[in-house]
């Protein structure tokens, strides 16, 4: 039996107690803020709920299994159809998982599910790095990447999908995956249609120098 709205977030609460995830209920008065997507669709989501790592990830996906919940994923927001939002269902919101770690050698990166694409050029560039990223700085890295991922620095180092050399996804089930071999070939150019992807393993280029010029 599906969970009943109105107990939906006790109940998700209940199973996440032990972790960090912040939820958003449609009456709070902060959800209009989080829901908010860079199309405007006139939605009616069970509410929204941000996992804070790829565990809480597979608890939220666990808990909507089992109750029958169904579910969306979202990141930067910015789907041309606005399919991060969808009528009676929970949504997943990737953006708290953003974190950036470089290899000591300086030329991969591993970055969160959730990252936007002005986060990964910021902390990259901090570090006198950089990596092909779209023109748009709220566009989810993920999505940008794993669906083509076309941008300022294509013709020179390729598009953002040839960036990928590896990646973390939970599966439908709620099992965390280390992605490689034909899922890592899916998931370059397919997106998150085989998992939710929860890290990017990327490769990064030291900055020589940046040449800009508009006609």
């Amino acid at each position: 039996m599906a969970v009943e709205t109105s107990n939906l977030f006790a109940k998700l609460k209940a199973h996440l107690a032990h972790t960090q995830a912040k939820f958003y209920q449609p009456d709070s008065s902060d959800y209009k803020q989080v829901e908010q997507c860079f199309i405007e669709k006139p939605v009616k989501t069970l509410g929204i709920v941000k996992p804070q790592n790829a565990d809480e990830v597979a608890a939220v996906l666990q808990f909507c299994i089992r109750n029958n919940v169904k579910f969306s994923v979202r990141s930067g927001g910015h789907d041309c159809a606005a399919r991060t939002l969808v009528n009676k269902t929970l949504v997943i919101d990737m953006r708290d998982i953003n974190g950036v770690a470089i290899s000591k050698d300086k030329q991969s990166a591993k970055v969160g599910g959730g990252i936007l694409t002005g986060q990964v050029a910021k902390v990259l560039g901090e570090e006198g790095l950089t990596t092909p990223v779209g023109t748009i700085a709220s566009v989810g890295y993920t999505g940008w990447s794993t669906l083509g991922g076309y941008g300022p620095l294509t013709s020179h180092y390729g598009l953002g999908v040839d960036q990928i050399t590896g990646a973390k996804i939970v599966k439908a089930r709620g099992e965390i995956q280390t992605a490689d071999g034909e899922l890592l070939v899916g998931i370059r150019g397919g997106g998150g249609s085989l998992g939710i992807i929860v890290e990017l393993t990327i490769k990064v280029y030291p900055i020589d120098k940046v040449s800009h010029s508009t006609v």
